[in-house]
């Protein structure tokens, strides 16, 4: 009874600590039924898949004239359709032990179809396209329509750990055509519609303080801008398009966090 609760604890302890764990030689020296078995675990705890397929790739170049035949094996359980396309292209493309091995392209390529065919993705559901429960990643909904088309101040997280749903401090300002970024632990309400007029005004939440955090504005943009676009790209984060109530924007600006400040484009 004690060796099974301390199998079942070292289990935990590897799914809360894997890239730390996989740093070990303990784990270089595990079977690949027990690899297999650790990696395909929904319950892993990561940022990304990235120490997933290193780990994999670590343990077959530790003794490659043996384990190189089950690389193909051990790569379907890493999914690598949440990989960043750039990671895909410049790091799992350039392995050679990936290149080698046609069963191996064969799950990068599933993995570039799903960032290519975004339409696809319904269609390619599955074990290596589900996010694994471990990972720190969760979904906000803010603001939006609420009863008679108003704009609403509420904010959801869902965490699909728990698979529930909680409600985090409300947004300063009702509003809805919001564009949201999510850049260095905080998240950017920016621009949208409050019922009356287009907005300019940027909000700001500090996600890993605590639950009692409040939004705070920072410097709002130098259009209004209601259903923009919003993306980050380094440090920045960058806004372009949108509607200020009379017509449709084609500029863009940038917002450099570090100085608080919105800089146009074009």
């Amino acid at each position: 009874h004690n060796c099974v609760d301390l199998m079942l604890a070292a289990e935990v302890f590897s799914q809360k600590h894997f890239p730390d764990v996989v740093q070990h030689e303990e784990f270089i020296l595990l079977s690949q039924e027990e690899v297999e078995k650790l990696i395909k675990c929904d319950e892993i705890q990561v940022a990304s898949e990235e120490p997933v397929f290193e780990a994999v790739i670590n343990w077959v170049k530790h003794s490659k004239k043996e384990r190189e035949a089950s690389l193909p094996e051990l790569l379907q359980y890493v999914r690598m359709p949440l990989l960043t396309p750039r990671y895909i292209t410049d790091v799992i493309d350039t392995e050679p032990f990936i290149r080698c091995s046609l069963q191996c392209r064969d799950l990068v390529d599933e993995a570039k179809k799903f960032h290519l065919r975004p339409e696809l993705r319904s269609q390619m559901q599955g074990p290596r396209t589900r996010a694994r429960l471990g990972a720190s990643e969760v979904l906000l909904v803010i603001g939006g329509f609420g009863s008679q088309q108003s704009p609403i101040d509420v904010v959801e997280k869902y965490d699909p750990k728990t698979q529930e749903w909680s409600f985090l401090p409300s947004i300063s300002r009702k509003r809805r055509y919001v564009a949201t970024v999510s850049l260095h632990d905080r998240i950017y309400v920016i621009g949208g519609y409050d019922g009356r007029s287009r907005l300019s005004s940027v909000e700001c939440l500090d996600y890993t303080s605590d639950e009692d955090s409040i939004w705070y504005s920072v410097a709002p943009m130098n259009v209004r801008r209601g259903l923009a676009g919003a993306t980050t790209l380094g440090d920045m984060i960058y806004v372009s398009g949108g509607f200020d109530g009379s017509r449709r924007h084609t500029s863009m600006e940038r917002y450099d966090p570090n100085i608080d400040q919105w800089s146009m484009l074009g």
